[in-house]
Order: C-alpha cells, then sequence, then structure tokens
C-alpha cells in the first residue's frame, strides 16, 4: 500500500507542472490595437531559451576548464621586447653581420626578392584556386539537399568530402612532395583539394538557404536539371560564388608560407630560410608586401560582394 495519498501526489504533481511552466515559458503582454492605447491586450505563452542558455553555460564551461591546461612557463611580454621585434624587422643595423646593411640593399632585396617570392606565391595560388573552385561546382551542387533531393546522392558525397577536409593542407602536400618531389606542383595539388573542399562547404550551404522558386519554375515549364539551375539559381549564386573564391584565395596565400616549410615550394620557402639564418630585416622585407597583397585581396573581396549582391 503505497504511503502517498492521491491528494499528495496530485499536489507533487501540479507543483512539477508549475515548476516546469516557470522554467521553460513564460508569459508576454502585448498590444494589438491600431491605436497601441492599451484597448486590446493580450497575454502570450512563449518559450524561454533554455536550450540557448544551457549551450552558453556549456561552452563557458568548457572554456573555463580549456584554461586550466594551457601552459606558458616562458610568458614574459613586454612592450620593450615587441619594440625590439619591430625594430629587428624593419630597422637597418650596419654593424650586424646578417644585416643588409644599407637602404639600396634593401630595396634591391624587395624588389629581386621579396616581390618576385611573393607574385610566384600568388601564380601559385590563383592556379590552385580556379582548379579547386572549378572542381567544386559539380559537388555542391550534388550536396545540396534542395537540388539532389535523394540522401543516397547528397549524403554520400557529403561524408566523402568531409572526410577529405578532416585532413590538413600540410598532410596533402606532404604525400605531394612523395609523388612529384618537391616544387610548385606539390603545393597546387594541396592547395586544389583545399579549395574544392572550403568552396563546396561554403556554397552548398549557401544554397540551402536560397528561394527555390525560381528554380521549380523552370522546371515545371520543362527544364532540365541544368538549365533550371542555370536559369533559377545561378543568378544568385555568382556573386556569392565571386566573394567565396577571393576569400579562399586570401586563405590559399597564407596558407602557401606554411606549405613551403614543407618543401611545397612558395613564399615560405625563403622565409624559413631568413628564419633560420636570423636574417630579421630580409623578414621584415618579405611580410611588407604580403602584408599588401593580403590587405588588397580583401578590400577587392569587400568591393566585388557589394557591386554582385
Amino acid at each position: 500500500m503505497s504511503d502517498i495519498s492521491p491528494k499528495t501526489n496530485r499536489s507533487l504533481k501540479e507543483r512539477m507542472s508549475a515548476l516546469h511552466e516557470s522554467v521553460f515559458y513564460h508569459e508576454v503582454t502585448i498590444d494589438i490595437s491600431e491605436k497601441h492605447d492599451g484597448s486590446m491586450v493580450r497575454n502570450l505563452r512563449k518559450n524561454r531559451p533554455v536550450a540557448l542558455w544551457m549551450g552558453l553555460f556549456f561552452v563557458t564551461g568548457l572554456f573555463i576548464f580549456s584554461c586550466f591546461f594551457i601552459t606558458s612557463p616562458n610568458f614574459n611580454f613586454t612592450f620593450e621586447g615587441l619594440n625590439n621585434i619591430l625594430h629587428e624587422l624593419f630597422v637597418l643595423n650596419p654593424d650586424s653581420y646578417r644585416s643588409l646593411k644599407t637602404s639600396d640593399a634593401w630595396w634591391a632585396y624587395m624588389w629581386d626578392t621579396a616581390v618576385p617570392t611573393i607574385w610566384q606565391t600568388t601564380e601559385m595560388c590563383f592556379i590552385a584556386t580556379v582548379f579547386g573552385a572549378l572542381f567544386s561546382i559539380p559537388i555542391y551542387y550534388l550536396s545540396a539537399r534542395n537540388i539532389a533531393r535523394k540522401a543516397y546522392i547528397y549524403q554520400p558525397v557529403r561524408i566523402i568530402c568531409d572526410l577529405a577536409r578532416t585532413i590538413p593542407t600540410m598532410t596533402y602536400a606532404v604525400f605531394a612532395i612523395f609523388i612529384w618531389n618537391t616544387g610548385s606542383l606539390s603545393g597546387i595539388v594541396a592547395m586544389v583539394i583545399f579549395t574544392t573542399g572550403i568552396m563546396y562547404q561554403l556554397m552548398y550551404e549557401y544554397i540551402e538557404t536560397l528561394e527555390m522558386s525560381p528554380f521549380e519554375a523552370v522546371r515545371s515549364s520543362g527544364g532540365g536539371a541544368l538549365q533550371s539551375v542555370r536559369l533559377g539559381l545561378h543568378p544568385e549564386i555568382k556573386p556569392m560564388f565571386l566573394a567565396n573564391f577571393l576569400y579562399t584565395f586570401e586563405i590559399n596565400i597564407r596558407a602557401s608560407i606554411i606549405l613551403g616549410y614543407v618543401g611545397a615550394g612558395g613564399y615560405g620557402l625563403t622565409l624559413e630560410k631568413c628564419i633560420e639564418n636570423e636574417q630579421y630585416d630580409r623578414i621584415g622585407c618579405l611580410l611588407i608586401p604580403l602584408f599588401i597583397l593580403v590587405f588588397a585581396l580583401q578590400v577587392a573581396s569587400n568591393i566585388v560582394s557589394r557591386k554582385l549582391k
């Protein structure tokens, strides 16, 4: 025989129900009158953003927990140290045997080594970005749920591409070096794979947010799949494709610096040699055209995005 009476049990259920209501729901008072004079006031029952708050609480807790595993025994940042680094990078030191010593030598290194190296890297990255973007076009259309529509089509494509994206670009560069030896071709192959992966991800997620009425109108009029995409979706997809192309091109230029460390060609190989030889003024000379190039690409990307939208 139960020790809890039906009345007590009912009271407990009522309290639990009231607690559930207070935690997950709240009432909002709104005025739906035309003049908003309080003549038609209604109380609406709305959901509380419990999941959002729980997610924020979890992320905050994870962040605090992760901070305990950060170790920096040699952390001794000072503005004087920062000033010394900038002085080594951008101020000539005639007394150092590693320095370029004169401004004429600095400018000669800029035009004879830094700028041509950046230009070669830009050419390498542009070729890789073009091929990667072209390869991604059929992939992101097959990955979009509102175009492929069949799970047995878009799910395998997504799984294969996501697995390929989990492998770092540097790993692809090392594999390419084993096949084609060191040089620009290995870097281009690695960046083509990277570009295909990032363009596929950005574009198929964008396509799934599009209004499909123009696409459906062309299909209902007897148009084929390619014709429906060209007439119904391409005008909206083109601006985002070009903006993502420039964005990926910019990322590839930055990534080419890291690829140079494993022998995949480009700007990074020259930078690595300067770091090994402690030629800091040459490093500063190499950084200036890189900064100008990345900044110009960022400005161009913003302009293209505004003009084409």
